[in-house]
């Protein structure tokens, strides 16, 4: 069963990621001509990735029941919705992969990005989405004052599970738990988790050949220059520096990028 299909509805447990380009109302049409256009190139590429990605499930689970995820692109805003029948929580793990890459790829197109990943209840087909987890995403993909990625209360509580069960050294290749800074924090929840786009950028920098903080602020640098901005990018290259100082040592993918730049 296909949730992409057009005659498909789907109602599981299931994981959804919305994420917002930062600034967009700002634009003139010209610049904004150009967001939708990176925002639409880092779509295609995330398609292709996750077309891989299903293959391999479906190879390794001997079932083509493994489903492609949905991806929609609304003007500046990402909605990434990931379902697996047979083991949500991979889907939730997999969803935090691609929101990695999505995050990195807008920051080489120069659109800064925030948003919240949900998980639970939801029902949709290729046109709509419904459900708790969608309402718990609408509510706070707006609530940081950042740039990066948070999980909603449901989805933390799903994160800290895993991390009882797997070990937190495993799931922080996912998400860590951080002091996410809120617009109000009258409505922070006991404990926020914050996604682990760091590995994703310390990746594309050892690729390069350079230090992932020297790229950080070369993107950074080149992000359209408002002082309203400049605490919201201060505080995503503070979670940036905590997360590469406590937890990059754990990180699987940033070891093996690192043993292949010094091959």
């Amino acid at each position: 069963m296909n949730p992409s299909s057009e005659t498909t509805l789907v109602a599981s447990d299931a994981t959804i990621a919305v994420l917002d380009g930062l600034g967009a109302s700002e634009l003139g049409l010209q610049e904004a001509r150009r967001w939708v256009q990176a925002i639409q190139t880092v779509a295609r590429q995330m398609r292709a990735l996750s077309a891989d990605t299903v293959a391999r499930a479906r190879l390794v689970s001997g079932s083509d029941s493994v489903p492609e995820p949905l991806l929609r692109v609304l003007g500046d805003t990402i909605v990434l919705v990931w379902w697996l029948p047979t083991n949500p929580t991979y889907a939730l793990l997999q969803a935090s992969m691609d929101v990695q890459q999505i995050v990195i790829g807008c920051l080489q197109h120069k659109i800064p990005l925030r948003g919240a990943v949900s998980y639970g209840e939801l029902a949709w087909d290729a046109e709509t989405a419904l459900g708790r987890a969608v309402a718990e995403a609408r509510d706070w993909y707006e609530a940081a004052n950042w740039l990066g990625v948070m999980a909603t209360p449901t989805c933390a509580e799903e994160l800290q599970r895993l991390a009882q069960v797997s070990g937190m050294e495993s799931v922080s290749q996912f998400f860590i738990p951080y002091r996410v800074p809120l617009k109000c924090e009258a409505t922070r929840p006991d404990k926020t988790w914050a996604l682990s786009w760091p590995i994703e950028l310390a990746v594309e920098a050892l690729k390069a050949h350079t230090a992932p903080s020297k790229l950080l602020e070369e993107l950074l640098g080149g992000m359209p220059r408002d002082p309203s901005h400049e605490p919201i990018y201060a505080a995503g290259a503070a979670f940036f520096e905590h997360y590469m100082a406590q937890w990059a040592t754990h990180s699987t993918r940033i070891g093996e990028a690192a043993g292949r730049s010094r091959a």
